[in-house]
């Protein structure tokens, strides 16, 4: 059995930073030592701005250092507009996976205090599940990016010749960007149809993910046509049903 928590946009910025402090940081703490999770994964936007030479970008390092302390965390960077790479290379340095395109990485804890969550370099690794990574691309970058014209190439291409190698274990997808059941010509939501990047839940499903999180959309949102969907954010006003979406915390057989 593997347990994680999918946490995507965080939203971090210094107005925001009293709330994340008080009530989200300790909010997924609790949630991770309660459930003794395997590790976490951010699906983007952790950022909302370029803050990280404010002071107040000490308490994101130290909610993350916190967190490793439980289990490995690992993410996708998120809308450009909002972070870029470098944004991570703190947290990288204190031991955050920023997965990238192009790679496969994979969980391998086994027994307390080997839990790691690496890259699969190599035939013959033996992960107890397989993780793949994609940001939120511009249609200008996703060729550059991914190393094929649309994200469906992508997945067909790359990501379900690899799953099949794994074909036993969980494939998790953690992704940044719009991600729909229908088709975008047929799309009834307006910011969905307009989109400029869009991948369809089919395609997904195609390749094999087990499950799918997702971040960019801060509705909390279950896929219809593949496992997985949006935990939604903090960040939007949920008081009036009594909760702060933020997280979903997923079981599945290994």
């Amino acid at each position: 059995m593997i347990r994680y928590l999918a946490i995507p946009d965080l939203s971090a910025t210094p107005a925001r930073m009293p709330i994340l402090r008080e009530i989200v940081f300790p909010a997924i703490l609790r949630a991770a030592r309660e459930h003794s999770i395997d590790f976490a994964l951010f699906p983007g936007d952790v950022h909302d701005t370029n803050f990280y030479l404010s002071n107040e970008h000490n308490s994101i390092l130290d909610f993350f250092a916190e967190l490793m302390i439980i289990c490995p965390v690992a993410g996708v960077c998120g809308t450009p507009g909002h972070e870029t790479p470098a944004m991570y290379g703190a947290l990288e340095r204190i031991g955050f996976v920023l997965m990238r395109p192009g790679r496969v990485y994979g969980f391998f804890g086994t027994k307390p205090g080997l839990t790691d969550f690496v890259e699969i370099t190599r035939e013959g690794d033996e992960p107890r599940a397989i993780i793949f990574g994609i940001p939120e691309l511009i249609p200008s970058r996703i060729q550059q990016e991914l190393g094929y014209p649309t994200h469906a190439d992508y997945l067909r291409e790359y990501v379900a010749p690899i799953r099949l190698q794994f074909e036993s274990l969980p494939a998790i997808l953690v992704i940044h960007g719009t991600i729909s059941d229908c088709s975008q010509e047929n799309e009834l939501d307006p910011k969905l149809k307009n989109a400029a990047s869009y991948i369809r839940t089919e395609d997904i499903h195609d390749a094999g993910i087990t499950r799918t999180e997702a971040g960019h959309i801060h509705t909390p949102i279950e896929f219809r046509k593949t496992c997985g969907g949006y935990a939604g954010s903090w960040s939007e006003d949920w008081s009036s049903i009594g909760f702060i979406p933020c997280m979903n915390l997923v079981e599945m057989e290994s």
